[in-house]
């Protein structure tokens, strides 16, 4: 059974973005960024690359017919920054992955089925508000996401990884956006062949020292390799620059 990996997962956040009822908050963009600086761009920070690829939809650039040279994207949006992870060693057979969900719009959203008032004359908290139902729409949905014969392990895993979740008011960014911020939990399952590669370790499967020096591909890929390894891979993607 092939497990599915973390762009599986992407793949399927995008879909629901794409797919959202044409309703009130109804998100126009969908993006995996790498930091908070990401937001200030025309283009997220995407290329053509990105077209096909779980990591980026934008409804705006869908309506330019995906030209090259007009990558754009509009609020609202929905955009995901990956924080850190877990990688245990033991008979879990998970990585987990910390990531920040964040729900953002701006004062000068040009969405008018998502408006709830002419012009868009909305408060900053009723746009907190609104980010933050959207927030709750998706992180539900993703609880019920098709994964073939994975389905029902990821949707028993993700409710007890994130049965309840702390979610933070943001605001910040030259595009004068607001939002909703949650930080969930997604655990993934090991490739078998991460998993021969821990029980080689467990079980001490080390090459000899001689053998080692007479065949340099002998040696092995890790030392040092303890129970837990703690990885970060930013310590806070969307805290505004001093």
């Amino acid at each position: 059974m092939k497990p599915f990996t973390l762009s599986d997962v992407y793949s399927k956040m995008k879909e629901a973005v794409r797919r959202w009822p044409l309703v009130d908050h109804k998100p126009n963009t969908f993006g995996v960024l790498t930091s908070f600086s990401d937001l200030d761009a025309a283009n997220l920070g995407k290329t053509i690359r990105d077209k096909d690829r779980p990591y980026f939809f934008s409804k705006a650039w869908a309506d330019e017919m995906h030209n090259p040279s007009k990558v754009k994207w509009a609020v609202p949006g929905v955009f995901i920054f990956e924080v850190g992870g877990t990688m245990r060693t033991d008979a879990s057979n998970y990585i987990t992955y910390q990531l920040q969900v964040a729900s953002l719009d701006s004062m000068d959203s040009e969405n008018e089925a998502w408006a709830k008032l002419t012009n868009d004359e909305r408060a900053e908290h009723q746009i907190f508000e609104d980010t933050e139902d959207v927030l709750l729409k998706f992180l539900t949905h993703m609880r019920t996401i098709d994964l073939g014969v994975w389905s029902r392990p990821w949707e028993a895993r993700f409710y007890d990884d994130n049965d309840s979740f702390t979610f933070d008011r943001w605001s910040g960014g030259s595009g004068k956006l607001l939002g909703n911020v949650a930080t969930i939990t997604v655990s993934i399952p090991c490739t078998a062949e991460e998993i021969v590669l821990r029980d080689d370790f467990e079980n001490h499967q080390i090459p000899d020292k001689h053998d080692s020096q007479d065949n340099p591909e002998s040696l092995p890929l890790l030392t040092g390799f303890n129970n837990e390894v703690i990885h970060d891979f930013n310590d806070n993607p969307l805290a505004p620059d001093d």
